[in-house]
């Protein structure tokens, strides 16, 4: 009973977290397209699916589109009935990243139900060399950076005119919004493909 008791109110508790993460807002939106190798293996495993990233005030929110649309579906007043094989159908990647630049912390959250566990990580993770090279990407210059991070080296365009020290997925820490990367092998290959203010701001 203790046990049951003890289990709820850790459920309750990642609730509460997951509530709070939402209530963060968001003015601008950095849309890419993620290409990747399913199986390192096999080259021609290769597949395609749409992240966003939300920007705020030392804060971000980054997850796979499909993603999105489903905790949007979610919390709607009066969500909508769908089957949870059509959320899955929707993305490959069912967690949230949460970038908090105040605290130095990054948290990746995934959900059970309407629980979200988190996970929190050192916001600073990688060792940038920012290097001359530059070049153009949708109208923005861009300079190259290079780093590791989780076993693979990266190559990393970032704007300085986007005062964004972020980037999709976890990587961040570059002086101005990444909007490309790759790693070497070019399994993981991140391409921006639109930046937009919001006309009003949002919460996610």
């Amino acid at each position: 009973m203790k046990f049951k008791i003890s289990l709820m109110l850790l459920f309750f508790s990642f609730k509460i977290s997951a509530q709070q993460q939402t209530q963060a807002k968001f003015n601008y939106k950095a849309t890419y397209q993620l290409e990747y190798q399913e199986d390192s293996t096999d080259e021609n495993s290769l597949k395609s699916e749409t992240v966003v990233l939300y920007l705020g005030d030392g804060r971000s929110r980054y997850s796979s589109l499909g993603q999105a649309m489903k905790d949007s579906l979610e919390n709607k007043p009066n969500p909508e009935v769908v089957r949870m094989d059509q959320y899955n159908q929707m993305t490959d990647f069912k967690y949230t990243i949460f970038k908090d630049y105040q605290n130095s912390e990054l948290v990746l959250a995934e959900k059970v139900f309407q629980y979200s566990f988190k996970y929190k990580q050192d916001l600073n993770q990688i060792d940038w060399e920012i290097q001359s090279e530059t070049k153009e990407i949708l109208g923005f210059k861009v300079q190259k950076a290079t780093g590791a991070f989780a076993g693979r080296n990266y190559i990393a365009w970032f704007a300085p005119e986007l005062p964004f020290s972020d980037g999709p997925y976890k990587f961040s820490g570059l002086p101005g919004l990444i909007l490309e990367i790759s790693d070497l092998q070019n399994q993981y290959r991140f391409s921006l493909t639109r930046f937009q203010e919001l006309e009003k701001p949002v919460s996610r």
